[in-house]
């Protein structure tokens, strides 16, 4: 995730926020989608949840990192 929020940054600037998914989470990196659940839980604090209605059907859940904690990602993550 801070790796791609890095990368989307770099290509689109330092005011946009790439938002992930559980699901895309979970796709991207191939890891079981339960795992992802519990890990973006625990990463509270360090990434931030956003809720957006989809369709105007659902909220869904979105995560997306913040520049301020990228320096606290960095050491908790590698």
């Amino acid at each position: 995730m801070l790796k791609r929020s890095i990368e989307l940054r770099d290509k689109h600037g330092n005011n946009w926020y790439p938002l992930f998914s559980n699901k895309s989470i979970s796709r991207d990196t191939q890891t079981n989608p339960e795992l992802i659940e519990a890990t973006t839980t625990n990463l509270t604090g360090i990434i931030c949840e956003s809720y957006m209605m989809k369709a105007m059907r659902v909220w869904q859940k979105r995560y997306f990192l913040p520049s301020a904690k990228f320096g606290a990602a960095r050491s908790l993550l590698t």
